[in-house]
């Protein structure tokens, strides 16, 4: 109301891992008008590595189970007319499921990709920085057949370059 009043333009968002995406908080965000960004850290499998489910073994954690509790089907209904995005923190443990989580989600009906690598979490060596890169050119032979999608490793990339002007100086005569 004050922002209104004020005459200005507030925008409000928010990044959830999406499990109390209940068709009665998707309505209350949407009447408020507040974006909503998912975030996973890749599909099913991606996903599972990280963020794991009270209750499943001796200590306490499951290994898998928690991408089933994201509410995507309602968060597809309420924010996917827009450019449904999933915010994605690559580490070691789901580096090997990065092609497969972008395509999978894609197919799901996601649009942008927010792949965050995090350098704290495990040891980056040479054999997963390999790896690493040996996913980034997966990762941009996809886009390149799939490029209404936004995957910001390769856009800023393209943006920063794009941004660039050539200029064409003569040498001075000796």
């Amino acid at each position: 109301q004050w922002a209104g009043q004020s005459g200005i333009r507030l925008r409000l968002g928010i990044t959830t891992n999406g499990t109390l995406l209940t068709i009665q908080n998707c309505e209350m965000l949407k009447r408020h008008t507040i974006g909503v960004q998912l975030s996973l850290d890749g599909s099913k499998r991606g996903n599972d590595v990280h963020r794991q489910i009270m209750g499943g073994t001796q200590c306490g954690m499951a290994a898998s189970g928690a991408f089933n509790m994201v509410q995507i089907k309602n968060y597809m209904h309420y924010f996917g007319n827009s450019r449904p995005n999933a915010r994605m923190t690559l580490t070691i443990h789901n580096l090997k499921y990065l092609m497969d989580s972008i395509r999978e989600l894609h197919e799901m009906g996601f649009k942008s990709f927010s792949v965050i690598p995090d350098s704290d979490c495990g040891s980056w060596t040479r054999e997963y920085l390999s790896k690493y890169e040996s996913e980034l050119g997966r990762l941009f032979e996809y886009w390149v057949q799939n490029r209404e999608i936004n995957i910001t490793t390769i856009h800023q990339t393209i943006d920063k370059f794009a941004s660039k002007t050539i200029h064409r100086t003569p040498l001075p005569v000796a």
